[in-house]
């Protein structure tokens, strides 16, 4: 029977064809590269015109740096693909998630896999978009002269860069002896060049200890080198001058902030301040972290949402409510989950000034 061996093989020949190659059931189109600030890439699945299964879609850190699902990227969107009769093609989107933080370039892998069929993946990087302004405040200002902060971008950047700032008062009262001071400093597109913050200083004719002042910084989009800068006032007038390095207390008082929380209109922390020191005060501010894809337009970018004061003696803690107006409390229960950041600049008993800052996830209802 010489041609029944023929047919057999003929028959496997012709299901050999039929069969889909492992491994070539589902591609995925390749995205090498995307821009911190384009909110999401699109990829394209595509499958042989067999395959029935509907694959699922995850994504992964990868590479030598890679990114944080949930902090650098979101989840795919689907997570599943159901393809119709006859379609060989579906896409999936990833989100970006566009922060402040000036960091190197990060990897994520994103896979493809069902049952029976090989994975298919493909390996992206997100480029940063954010630089890093560097802060350098003064060493002393002499008493009636003007105090100049300093601010550099360290890179080019292909947007606008912006830097708000506010003084905030220390040993050194406002009116008294600064004139306090706000606003807002803005690089255009690639520009690198130093811009400068001018505080006036007063001149007056006591005889006192050297006094300082703070200025609180913040970008809504970039990182600053320093959230504050502490400016000090030398005093000129006569007498032997008293300073905190002459008293023997040149430490910055280094206060503890304790977790963010949600108790009714306000958000409430602890303050602890450090046993080595007499007593501690200062101020608590509360900012949101901008986000580009905040679901509230106007948490995009950001927003001074609370203040409060404090003041404890060293080696206590007080909890220190920071009360949100009715406008603010809308705005957070629109967004429901907001990203936070609390910023203490404190004064210790000898004059020392320093910044201290703590961030949270909360959410509010």
């Amino acid at each position: 029977m010489p041609g029944r061996p023929l047919f057999a093989l003929l028959v496997a020949a012709l299901a050999l064809a039929a069969a889909p190659a492992a491994g070539s059931a589902y591609t995925i189109s390749a995205q090498p590269h995307v821009s911190e600030a384009a909110g999401s890439v699109t990829y394209t699945v595509s499958r042989t015109a067999l395959e029935a299964a509907n694959p699922t879609i995850t994504v992964a850190g990868g590479g030598a740096r890679p990114a944080t699902p949930g902090a650098d990227l979101g989840a795919p969107q689907p997570a599943t693909l159901s393809y119709g009769a006859g379609e060989t093609e579906k896409t999936v989107t990833v989100p970006i998630v566009n922060d402040a933080a000036d960091e190197p370039p990060e990897d994520f892998a994103v896979t493809v896999s069902a049952p029976g069929a090989t994975t298919a993946q493909t390996t992206t990087t997100i480029d940063d978009d954010d630089i890093t302004v560097d802060v350098s405040p003064p060493a002393t200002t002499p008493e009636g002269g003007t105090a100049t902060v300093t601010l550099t971008p360290r890179a080019a950047s292909a947007r606008d860069v912006r830097v708000d700032y506010a003084t905030v008062a220390g040993t050194a009262a406002p009116n008294a002896d600064f004139t306090p001071a706000q606003g807002s400093v803005t690089w255009p597109a690639g520009d690198t060049s130093p811009r400068t913050v001018s505080i006036a200083t007063a001149q007056d004719a006591l005889d006192e200890d050297d006094e300082s002042f703070g200025l609180l910084l913040a970008s809504p989009a970039d990182t600053l080198s320093a959230p504050a800068a502490t400016i000090t006032i030398a005093d000129d007038d006569g007498g032997v001058a008293t300073t905190s390095a002459s008293r023997g207390d040149v430490t910055p008082p280094r206060l503890r902030l304790g977790l963010l929380r949600t108790s009714g209109p306000r958000v409430t922390l602890t303050v602890r301040c450090p046993p080595a020191e007499r007593a501690c005060r200062g101020r608590l501010t509360l900012f949101n972290v901008p986000s580009r894809r905040a679901s509230v337009q106007a948490l995009r970018s950001e927003r001074r949402l609370a203040k409060a004061t404090f003041r404890l003696a060293g080696g206590r803690s007080r909890r220190v409510a920071l009360p949100l107006s009715a406008a603010t409390r809308g705005l957070l229960r629109r967004a429901h989950s907001v990203r936070v950041r609390a910023y203490a600049v404190t004064t210790d008993a000898a004059g020392n000034l320093a910044t201290t800052s703590r961030g949270a996830t909360l959410r509010f209802r």
